[in-house]
């Protein structure tokens, strides 16, 4: 069954503070993961797919 995924934020790096950069990203990682496995997505394919949309 096909369903339509809410969309997700990318990474702005514009902004983020300078420096501040690594710890925004693993935020922004940590929340990416979060939402892989809200919507149960495990196929390496569509993580990719999701993290380069």
């Amino acid at each position: 069954m096909a369903y339509t995924l809410p969309q997700f934020l990318s990474f702005n790096i514009q902004a983020t503070d300078a420096n501040n950069i690594g710890f925004e990203w693993a935020k922004w990682v940590d929340r990416f993961e979060n939402f892989l496995t809200v919507y149960n997505i495990t196929s390496e394919v569509h993580k990719k797919a999701l993290l380069l949309h």
